[in-house]
């Protein structure tokens, strides 16, 4: 028995796979290319609920704020090696804002 098969061309495929691209996957294309515009909308979406996280981890104010900032240059430097197939982006910079807290904890 054979089976057919319909006949794809390399050109239809590489139509059909441009169309699934999302906007998430071009936004953290941009963050790895380190486009700063990119970066604002990123701290602008997440700064607030981060800056939360560590108030409520009982940070003094000034001292959340640079904890925050740290957080921060952090995902700036290490953007490249964030995998979006393994965690979700808010996870990921609530990991690095948890270590950021422990840091400051014991250097205090």
């Amino acid at each position: 028995m054979q089976l057919s098969t319909p006949l794809i061309l390399d050109h239809e495929t590489d139509l059909k796979l441009k169309v699934w691209i999302s906007d998430q996957t071009i936004f953290l294309d941009r963050l790895r290319a380190k486009d700063e515009v990119a970066f604002k909308i990123l701290y602008q979406k997440y700064a607030s609920a981060v800056y939360g996280i560590i108030v409520r981890s009982s940070c003094e104010q000034n001292k959340a704020s640079m904890v925050l900032e740290s957080v921060f240059l952090e995902v700036w430097n290490t953007i490249s090696l964030y995998d979006e197939n393994k965690i979700k982006l808010f996870t990921w910079i609530n990991q690095i804002a948890t270590k950021n807290i422990n840091i400051s904890k014991v250097a205090s």
